[in-house]
């Protein structure tokens, strides 16, 4: 029971942090959070525990020019690289982040063949660069730990951190 209880506590802190990075890296971008979640969506061992960062991202389709398309492209994979970054950068490493990557390729992005591996750790590591700012990666830890224990944030919850982020790493630099 008590091997059951700690690998429950791994995973829920491992998908805390993913989705904090969703979240932060979304925010930087300027696009509207509405909710990051870590419930348990179908398995009671955590195993298979999945989060859920809701978003108001741009419209590919809306994109005036290929050129704009393409950029608009590498925000998404950067973006949705951002949890597997988050894991590297707090733990170490990361879990794989398989469903992200099946959503890249929803979208028609090129994330599979033979430039499957360094198209996937471009987005990792320019995700990772963004994270490492300081303000980000305050808020990074902030929101996955209170991610961790709530298990929800709302929008207000999410801003409320980012804020107290903001205003912790002033604080720090004056």
């Amino acid at each position: 029971m008590e091997s059951h209880k700690k690998r429950h506590a791994i995973h829920k802190k491992r998908h805390a942090i993913h989705e904090a990075g969703h979240v932060v890296v979304a925010i930087s971008f300027g696009w509207v959070v509405k909710s990051v979640d870590i419930k348990d969506m179908h398995s009671p061992n955590w195993e298979e525990i999945g989060g859920t960062t809701t978003l108001v991202a741009p419209n590919l389709d809306a994109a005036p020019t290929i050129e704009s398309k393409k950029a608009w492209n590498f925000l998404y994979g950067v973006q949705y690289a951002a949890g597997c970054a988050a894991e590297s950068l707090l733990l170490g490493n990361f879990s794989g982040g398989e469903a992200d990557f099946r959503e890249l390729d929803k979208l028609g992005l090129e994330t599979s063949g033979n430039l499957f591996e360094n198209q996937r750790l471009h987005y990792v590591t320019v995700a990772k660069a963004i994270l490492q700012q300081n303000m980000n990666f305050q808020a990074l830890n902030w929101l996955s730990d209170e991610l961790e224990e709530k298990e929800i944030l709302n929008q207000a919850e999410i801003f409320r951190i980012l804020i107290e982020a903001r205003e912790d790493v002033s604080e720090r630099s004056s």
